[in-house]
């Protein structure tokens, strides 16, 4: 790091970015060097192209890395050049800063905005980490939501399991009930409910309870998974199980018994959330 530290000054601006995504992708914090990279980018920022602003913003908000002179100047010029970014990287750029609670929602509306127009161009993920950032940002525009289901609803058939999560717990946690695109995430989740991990069980189980959806085949099926995985469900994935069943009044004795007793064995890993339900 101190050698590429080094020679920053002779990198042009993409280099730095693939740097700071890089490091990301690896999961390396190394916060001086990462800032030092920071600190180049803003010094040269009129030379940064979307592609790049995106990239690292990303690369920022996965390592959990607030470096708010950075963040400010990144938002700041975003915002300027927002009409040439792509869709991804403006889907990019919304979730990172989402990731951050970032508090102007200047950026999110200017982003949104040059979203919506090629929104029908969007892939899977992009359309899924939008809703979520949208969603993490308590942020509801009925235009903009209306948009991302609609363009979501004749792709979710190739979401992947953590896009079809992301999907659905943006619907409930911002309390935006669109039936085509429910109806599709449930039908998109039952044949590869293998491949959900214990927190998409809890998360889809709880944003169907939330949002007072009843979809029978895969409450029955999010039960059988969740049986068969009970040991890897952490006391948040439980609860959210239970919480879930409770209040869609779906009676399955095993699931809830198996539950309870996984529940109490983990009682050591609980803060008072779980235990409050």
């Amino acid at each position: 790091a101190a050698r590429a530290l080094a020679k920053l000054g002779e990198c042009v601006p993409q280099n730095i970015t693939n740097l700071a995504w890089s490091m990301a992708r690896l999961m390396v914090l190394d916060e001086p060097f990462m800032n030092a990279l920071a600190a180049e980018l803003v010094a040269r920022l009129p030379e940064v192209a979307a592609q790049d602003i995106s990239n690292t913003a990303w690369a920022f908000a996965t390592l959990l890395l607030r470096n708010l002179p950075f963040l400010e100047a990144v938002a700041s010029h975003a915002m300027a050049i927002a009409t040439d970014f792509k869709i991804q990287e403006l889907s990019n750029t919304a979730w990172a800063f989402a990731k951050f609670g970032w508090a102007d929602t200047r950026l999110f509306e200017i982003v949104a905005e040059a979203f919506v127009g090629p929104v029908e161009s969007a892939g899977p993920q992009d359309l899924a980490s939008f809703a979520w950032a949208v969603a993490a940002m308590t942020w509801r525009d009925e235009a903009l939501l209306a948009a991302l289901a609609e363009a979501s609803v004749p792709k979710v058939d190739n979401f992947g399991a953590q896009d079809l999560g992301n999907t659905v717990w943006a619907l409930a946690t911002i309390q935006y009930h669109h039936e085509p695109l429910l109806n599709g995430v449930a039908a998109a989740v039952l044949p590869r409910i293998s491949q959900f991990g214990a927190q998409d069980l809890g998360i889809t189980a709880w944003s169907f309870a939330s949002l007072d959806v009843l979809h029978a085949p895969l409450m029955a099926s999010v039960a059988e998974e969740a049986m068969r995985k009970m040991r890897e469900l952490r006391p948040q994935n439980l609860t959210n199980i239970a919480w879930a069943y409770a209040v869609l009044g779906w009676h399955d004795r095993p699931l809830l018994d198996a539950v309870a007793e996984e529940f109490v064995e983990k009682i050591p890993e609980c803060n008072a959330q779980n235990l409050a339900g």
